[in-house]
């Protein structure tokens, strides 16, 4: 396939199986499984059901390199003296050695460019485990992928292991990520044995050894860091669909194998969706921040580690930032943060060669003595004028008042590299009956209010922009945020509701934000912080269907809805909630209006979690469009 997309047939004949050497088309192999190619321009092919690695040379010369075809064995040897078991992936190092992973065989075999076939790791008997170890005393069951990094090292997709396996240049083979068992296999990022797999079979390594894994039954490509740090790259509901888009809105069937080409584009291998996907990024280039910094809460006099960890093409660089400021000397993967630092917002910037990322702000805010507790509800979408007023709905329960910091940022936003922002937000909050304002309008904000807002850790705002800021002190009761704006203009905004110290003992229990979901964005976007020494529960709605019912037009008729932590790991989704008694009981507890139906198709889901910062992302199935609601509401157990 050359760049332009254009396909021909370089050897061998579509359909046609055979075991013939030849040269082009009077070729005949027989589930050739895997490709690779040396430095002299000759592809090397896993002929699975031949039990041989063939080789082309660039004129289309077919020869078999190793093995006798149609010969199953597992012995070592030169050339034909050599047989293999079941060759599923080839890959090739620096030096033209290449490396099979021996499906059935449960081993991994080395060829060297002279044809000198050796078992690099696992069994020469074919015996399947999982043990980590020296070469023969190491485990694999049934080996799939096979990647090798520059400096020799190779990496394995464990297939029924469910598992990334590390084989060092002397043979010592580690468990990378993933965790073996019948019953560990999933669809969980993390770190090392926390992550899950489910079917990794084709693996690609980037120069700064990031794996690319193709997940099969998961539908997902995944991203390994080399400490271990699992993340989703593209795809993942693990229901096989074939939709192009947005990294985490494409949906794949079954993808079999990954590669990667000299500008770091992904190409997929869409095995039951029957063609050959690319994924480009705009951090393809510039690194991407897999592992951003948490936010979090801190006692007092206690000192915390903040970290990231980018992928992509290195070295990297580093540079935090404290509230917008540089931090002098602070230009490590790692930022340790002394005691009593609490109360600020810090990032960091991560450049190479060809670019700079900047991680999502991570909150550092004083640790609260009471019960945990929402101290922060945010959401992002676009905003304008009529139809696209951003109207975030947010409710105080309690005997007395609380202090609310309230924002609504548009050119704030571009520092984080954000485009097309609403250049001119009004904010406006009105209150129970939803027609008084309860809070003086304010459209760019006043500059003095600075210290108020980086006491509650919010994102520093240049003085004099156009941003909208309040500081106002509420009763209990239900409110709304809107955003407008000035002069008609629209675009992306953030509004963002703080609770100020000090805390008292009302608090902020409930999200709820309507707005349109559509093509550009693909998203609308919720976050909320908990606050406190114990983990919180939380019902989180993505309603679309369910506002038929109040009769809403144009709503969306098929959300999804995924639950984010702040190192951007996906915890839980949620496509259709199904009439779940426990999501029905969740409802009548908080007084949430109830779908239409428990056929429906909006989605729902009851999630516990420790004190920290989240988001919920509402998207269309199928990349479709529409209004949709989102709420977060507090469950108090």
């Amino acid at each position: 396939i050359t760049p332009q997309g254009l396909v021909t047939t370089f050897a061998g004949a579509p359909s046609v199986a055979g075991a013939v050497d030849g040269v082009g088309g009077k070729a005949r192999f027989n589930g050739p499984a895997g490709v690779t190619i040396d430095s002299r321009g000759n592809v090397f092919v896993a002929d699975c059901r031949n039990y041989a690695i063939r080789r082309i040379t660039p004129d289309g010369t077919v020869t078999t390199f190793a093995g006798s075809l149609g010969v199953r064995g597992r012995a070592d040897g030169q050339g034909s003296a050599a047989s293999f078991y079941d060759p599923q992936n080839i890959t090739i190092d620096a030096a033209d050695n290449l490396y099979i992973a021996d499906g059935a065989g449960n081993s991994v075999r080395k060829i060297t460019p002279n044809g000198l076939v050796t078992t690099l790791a696992g069994s020469s008997t074919g015996a399947s485990g999982s043990t980590d170890g020296i070469g023969s005393a190491a485990r694999f069951y049934f080996p799939a992928g096979v990647a090798v990094d520059l400096a020799g090292n190779v990496y394995i997709g464990d297939y029924n292991n469910n598992t990334i396996r590390k084989i060092t240049p002397a043979g010592v083979v580690t468990t990378l990520a993933g965790l073996a068992g019948s019953r560990n296999y999933g669809f969980v990022d993390g770190t090392g044995s926390a992550a899950r797999f489910d079917g990794p079979t084709g693996l690609a390594v980037d120069a700064a050894g990031n794996l690319y894994v193709a997940d099969s039954y998961n539908d997902a490509i995944r991203l390994v860091t080399p400490e271990g740090i699992v993340t989703t790259l593209a795809g993942g509901t693990g229901v096989g669909e074939n939709v192009d888009g947005p990294l985490l809105q494409a949906r794949f069937y079954s993808p079999s194998d990954v590669a990667l080409d000299a500008n770091g584009i992904i190409y997929v291998a869409d095995s039951l969706n029957c063609t050959i996907r690319r994924i480009t990024r705009a951090t393809t280039s510039a690194p991407l921040i897999a592992v951003a910094p948490l936010s979090q809460s801190v006692a007092a006099n206690t000192s915390l580690t903040l970290s990231v960890a980018a992928a992509g093409m290195g070295p990297f660089t580093y540079q935090w930032f404290r509230n917008g400021t540089p931090v002098a000397g602070a230009t490590n993967a790692a930022l340790t943060l002394a005691a009593n630092t609490a109360g600020a917002t810090y990032t960091v910037a991560v450049t190479n060669a060809a670019g700079t990322s900047v991680s999502p702000p991570a909150l550092i805010a004083p640790a609260s003595t009471g019960a945990s507790r929402l101290i922060n509800l945010s959401v992002r979408t676009t905003a304008g004028t009529g139809a696209q007023t951003l109207t975030a709905g947010f409710v105080l329960a309690g005997q007395s008042s609380q202090t609310l910091v309230v924002r609504a940022v548009g050119p704030g936003l571009a520092q984080f590299g954000l485009t097309g922002v609403l250049a001119d937000p009004v904010l406006t909050v009105l209150g129970p009956d939803s027609s008084t304002r309860v809070a003086t309008t304010n459209d760019n904000w006043d500059a003095t209010l600075a210290p108020r807002v980086a006491a509650v850790g919010a994102f520093p705002l240049a003085a004099g922009s156009r941003d909208a800021v309040s500081v106002t002190t509420f009763p209990a009761g239900s409110y709304s945020a809107q955003i407008t704006g000035a002069n008609g203009l629209t675009g992306t905004a953030l509004a963002e509701i703080y609770a100020a110290p000090p805390a008292t003992e009302t608090r902020l229990i409930n999200l709820s934000a309507r707005a349109q979901v559509d093509a550009a964005s693909g998203l609308l976007i919720a976050g909320f912080t908990i606050d406190g020494n114990a983990p919180k529960t939380v019902l989180i709605r993505a309603m679309g269907p369910a506002l038929g019912q109040f009769g809403l037009t144009g709503f969306l008729a098929n959300p999804r809805l995924e639950v984010f932590d702040g190192n951007s790991q996906r915890l839980q989704s949620n496509d259709d909630w199904g009439g779940i008694t426990a999501l029905t009981d969740a409802f009548t507890a908080v007084g949430a209006f109830a779908p239409a139906s428990a056929a429906s198709k909006d989605a729902a889901l009851v999630i516990t979690l420790p004190p920290g910062s989240y988001t919920a992302q509402v998207s269309g199935v199928a990349g479709s469009t529409g209004v949709a609601l989102v709420e977060i509401y507090e469950i108090t157990r």
